[in-house]
């Protein structure tokens, strides 16, 4: 991050929950978490009533007992009584010169297309979610919808995944793709209103907290759709990484088409909003005859497709 007006104007807005927790932590040391407010002792007063509190949500801070408020950067530079720049400077240096940097964003629209929140991805890899109106730091009560809804809404065909990166790197190849925000496990069911008569393809992210999430998707959808199809990805751990490792589009093509249709009975029970799996691989499959695995690419090479 330059020193420049810009990296004044965007490192508030810009920095990673954990990251404000860690500093936090250094600025006002000895506090404690509530739900989504920071209290500790305002450190800048002799304080022993615990004036001081960060809200999450607009991620500002202010104390009770009059000194004021503002964003992260306000305390630092009032608390360090030295200029923006430097603040920042020494801002950095707290989290040891691995602060994160944003490095994609996913937005939600609803089914008219009216922007809702979005995902915002970091290097080192992490992941905030934040809602607009000034910005607040937490969905809170925001309808959750999936990726790039009015896209699914319109295809007769979906590819479901796990994380919008997946998405973006299947939508390269001319899929419908879409997710949930949050990650693993956080499927709502009531998305299953989206994909009623729709032919439905999800691939698993091959870790047990993935194997679960495609779970909770199928139990939901084979209901509703036309048809629901399962795979998980040999030799890598999602499609982006598969894809990196040699996997085609025709390779991708060709695994669902050798999949069976789940069907209900093959479902019972996958649907659980808080689920503990453990799910044990054995041999080439997992669960069933309907959950397909593949090698890394056909030929075993490693060349990336144009």
């Amino acid at each position: 991050m330059g020193k420049n007006g810009k990296r004044v104007e965007t490192f508030p807005d810009a920095m990673f929950d954990g990251d404000i927790s860690q500093i936090l932590g250094s600025l006002a040391p000895g506090g404690f978490w509530q739900k989504d407010r920071y209290y500790a002792q305002c450190p800048l007063h002799q304080d022993h009533d615990w004036s001081f509190s960060y809200e999450k949500n607009n991620r500002s801070w202010r104390c009770q007992s009059g000194c004021g408020g503002g964003d992260i950067v306000a305390l630092a530079v009032r608390l360090w009584s030295c200029g923006i720049e430097a603040a920042l400077d020494r801002m950095e240096g707290l989290l040891g010169g691995r602060a994160h940097h944003i490095v994609r964003s996913y937005p939600y629209v609803d089914a008219d297309g009216k922007f809702l929140y979005e995902v915002l991805r970091y290097e080192p890899k992490a992941f905030c979610a934040r809602r607009p109106s000034t910005w607040y730091w937490t969905l809170e009560e925001t309808p959750r919808v999936p990726y790039r809804l009015p896209e699914v809404i319109a295809a007769k065909e979906v590819l479901i995944l796990e994380g919008e990166k997946d998405c973006e790197t299947a939508r390269m190849w001319g899929f419908v793709a879409t997710t949930n925000a949050e990650g693993g496990g956080r499927w709502k069911g009531e998305f299953a209103t989206y994909f009623r008569g729709k032919r439905i393809h999800i691939v698993s992210d091959a870790d047990e907290t993935g194997r679960g999430h495609a779970r909770q998707v199928a139990g939901t959808l084979v209901p509703v759709a036309r048809s629901v199809k399962l795979i998980e990805l040999i030799g890598a751990k999602d499609l982006t990484e598969w894809i990196e490792r040699g996997g085609t589009r025709d390779q991708l093509f060709e695994l669902f088409a050798k999949a069976d249709s789940l069907t209900p009975e093959d479902v019972a029970g996958w649907w659980q909003p808080n689920p503990r799996l453990r799910l044990a691989r054995g041999g080439e499959s997992l669960l069933s005859a309907k959950w397909v695995t593949v090698p890394e690419s056909a030929n075993g090479n490693r060349t990336k497709e144009d």
